[in-house]
């Protein structure tokens, strides 16, 4: 039990899925061992492994676990900040983070107003069709951002999905220029978000994030109009989570 949540831990620390082989040198595991306890966190559902590249990320049954202890401990600081902008704008307020090829919601505070956004933690969504995600995608470094790609699929989600390699690339430039995305009804018909990206590297937790505040896509000039304050959450959630 020790070996394997400890491997656990390593998985969540990091910013990349892990392989087997990482895991069995950093931890200086044989091979086999670090395989059958990779396996049974995966039985369990607190990791995911891809079938594509085999290495693992968490699964959703982790980050429920983590929803409910931070739920019976009280609101922590980081989620603090996202319950002032949530009261704020009355707008559904969420945060991602980049997990593989994809991000994870790890917070989703539904709008004091009229419409609720879905992105229930520990859910996933893409990055290409989502302010969160191209946020996020415009943090990478070239290379980093070229590789992700290279097998990167831009599924059609609406009519409004970029499609085109070239046009996500000027998407996220112009993300990279004014420090904040947008997406409008390109995951889901009816909603518009903003998002501004943040980078989280404390002890015991890095990872690349996202704070997202959405409405019906008739409130998108209302959600730009936040900006500053989505910002200004970012910069205090960078020491917080």
């Amino acid at each position: 039990m020790e070996k394997a949540m400890t491997i656990l831990e390593m998985v969540a620390a990091s910013d990349a899925p892990q392989g087997v082989l990482q895991i069995s040198r950093a931890l200086v595991l044989p091979l086999a061992t670090a395989h059958r306890h990779l396996q049974h966190l995966v039985t369990a559902e607190l990791l995911v492994q891809d079938a594509a590249t085999s290495r693992y990320t968490l699964g959703e049954r982790a980050f429920r676990i983590a929803q409910a202890i931070s739920q019976q401990r009280g609101p922590a600081r980081g989620r603090q900040v996202l319950l002032e902008v949530n009261e704020r704008t009355t707008f559904s307020t969420l945060v991602g983070k980049l997990v593989g090829e994809r991000f994870v919601y790890t917070e989703n505070i539904p709008s004091t107003g009229s419409m609720s956004v879905r992105g229930e933690i520990g859910s996933s969504g893409p990055l290409h069709a989502t302010s969160i995600g191209k946020a996020i995608l415009s943090t990478l470094s070239d290379a980093g951002y070229t590789a992700l790609l290279s097998s990167y699929s831009l599924e059609a989600y609406t009519s409004e999905t970029i499609t085109a390699r070239a046009r996500l690339d000027d998407e996220v430039a112009l993300v990279r220029e004014r420090g904040y995305a947008e997406a409008n009804a390109e995951f889901e018909q009816q909603v518009a978000s903003i998002s501004v990206p943040f980078r989280v590297d404390n002890a015991g937790r890095t990872g690349t994030y996202a704070i997202c505040i959405a409405a019906h896509v008739s409130e998108m000039d209302a959600l730009r109009s936040w900006i500053d304050e989505v910002r200004h959450a970012a910069d205090r959630l960078k020491g917080l989570m």
